[in-house]
């Protein structure tokens, strides 16, 4: 099936719409949804990642956003959100239920595409821990603290818990799906704001 794409220049303008394939071989700009499920109520904030199925095309079994996805063209970005996350996670939400952390413009290149994307980053206050299921498209998820999120940016290696097999697991840098250091740094302040650390 032909997913379209909203196609923009490099400042953020319309300029067109075209397939998925061909944004991606081209290397041309479009919009995607984030959402980083996060725990604000300790001392140190929990992050969830999505352990990506090993059937993904692009970077399988990795462990990435909490549920992440392109905006097809004409879809509202916060619409789009609450499809992937329903569609990954088995989790409904509602608008009010994200928290908006702004825009943050990345440019990933890899020997099989050219993604360059606006990234539209939200969070979701976990306050009492979701009934995540199982997809195609996601194996598991993994909680972990934010403090050892930041370790493993350094070159660290945590404990991380994987809530649907009940599985602990050391994690690092080599286990996450790759984005551009300057992404993390964006998701890490807009934790640490969250948070008033």
């Amino acid at each position: 099936m032909v997913e379209l794409l909203t196609v923009l220049d490099d400042k953020g303008n319309e300029i067109g719409v075209e397939d998925r394939e061909e944004v991606h071989k081209r290397g041309l700009w479009h919009q995607t949804f984030q959402c980083w499920f996060v725990e604000l109520d300790t001392e140190d904030p929990y992050m969830y990642f999505q352990h990506r199925a090993a059937s993904k095309r692009d970077f399988p079994g990795t462990l990435d956003i909490t549920a992440a996805g392109h905006v097809v063209a004409d879809e509202a970005v916060v619409a789009a959100g609450m499809r992937e996350i329903e569609e990954e996670l088995g989790i409904k939400l509602a608008e009010n239920d994200l928290i908006y952390q702004g825009c943050y413009q990345e440019e990933l290149i890899t020997e099989h595409m050219i993604d360059r994307e606006f990234c539209h980053v939200y969070f979701h206050h976990v306050k009492k821990r979701p009934d995540f299921r199982i997809t195609d498209e996601v194996e598991d998820v993994l909680r972990l603290r934010f403090h050892d999120f930041e370790e493993i940016l350094q070159g660290g290696k945590r404990e991380g818990d994987y809530l649907l097999s009940g599985v602990q697991k050391p994690i690092s840098l080599d286990h996450l799906c790759p984005h551009t250091s300057g992404y993390f740094s964006f998701v890490a302040e807009a934790v640490k704001k969250l948070t008033s650390f």
